[in-house]
């Protein structure tokens, strides 16, 4: 998938009343402290040269995975919380660097950061740079106006409608894809409107402009969320796994497995994910990926 809302847009929409792009609340609130792993912390305080913090590279700017909170400076979201988590399985400090995407694997595999977390698909062109961790399921979704949308239950149902997508995205490259079958399948083809940004994108289709969204699952699902009940999910393709960057042969990828499978098993990944409504993303276990 690709980067979604670049951060907080300053833009006022009459009669629209959104919530705030951030909250105020550290990394980790409401969810239960993790139980520390000693296998597991050995590992890492061996894997981290004794330095006692995980350093987490992230683009803050897609919410609801990662991006700043109210105050400008603290990184919140869902992958906010699973990296202090992660720390907390294995005993030391995270802290959480704010990076361009395109820049993340770079910097993990010339050790400028120990990881990076940050709404990454694993792809076979990012295996070749570096290993990762699996961690949570990949998908785009499609959403629609709650009072008028059409029932749009897979991406064929897209034949014939006007959708709005963000620019220079997966998820418009998805869209030419979708509208090609329509075509040789002698259906009407999909009207595409790329957008700047997806807050753009959504403005208008809840302006009527448009009949559908289609974005990465976790922006779509903050998107409904922030639109008090104006938009509704309507269908949602899972396809890969986001994972956690690590240079290639590090020592930490197991010792990160672990801690995410203790996570999964003690129940605060569980929690992680319903505190942003991402439940539908979670995976089983994770793994080398």
């Amino acid at each position: 998938m690709a980067r979604g809302i670049r951060g907080c847009i300053a833009v006022v929409v009459a009669l629209v009343a959104l919530s705030a792009c951030g909250s105020s609340s550290a990394p980790g609130a409401g969810i239960t402290a993790a139980t520390p792993d000693a296998a597991a912390a050995g590992s890492a305080q061996s894997a981290l040269a004794q330095s006692g913090t995980l350093t987490v590279a992230t683009d803050a700017s897609e919410a609801p995975d990662e991006y700043f909170a109210s105050d400008g400076r603290t990184i919140v979201g869902m992958e906010a919380d699973l990296a202090t988590a992660l720390g907390q399985v294995l005993g030391v400090q995270t802290k959480l660097v704010n990076t361009l995407f395109s820049r993340i694997v770079q910097g993990v595999t010339a050790h400028r950061y120990d990881v990076g977390i940050s709404s990454m698909p694993v792809t076979a062109a990012r295996r070749q740079s570096a290993d990762f961790v699996a961690y949570f399921r990949a998908g785009l979704s499609v959403f629609v106006n709650a009072s008028n949308g059409p029932h749009i239950q897979s991406m064929s149902d897209l034949c014939g409608r006007r959708v709005a997508v963000e620019s220079q995205t997966d998820e418009l490259q998805q869209a030419r894809i979708q509208d090609g079958e329509c075509r040789a399948g002698g259906h009407p083809g999909v009207s595409i409107d790329p957008y700047p940004d997806e807050y753009t994108a959504t403005v208008a289709l809840t302006s009527g402009h448009e009949d559908a969204c289609i974005a990465p699952y976790p922006v779509a699902v903050y998107q409904v969320q922030q639109w008090g009940g104006q938009l509704v999910l309507s269908t949602t393709s899972f396809a890969g796994v986001y994972g956690i960057a690590l240079p290639k042969g590090s020592a930490l990828a197991p010792v990160l497995v672990r801690a995410v499978n203790d996570l999964i098993s003690g129940g605060q990944y569980a929690q992680i994910l319903a505190k942003w409504g991402l439940q539908e993303g979670a995976v089983s276990t994770a793994s080398v990926g």
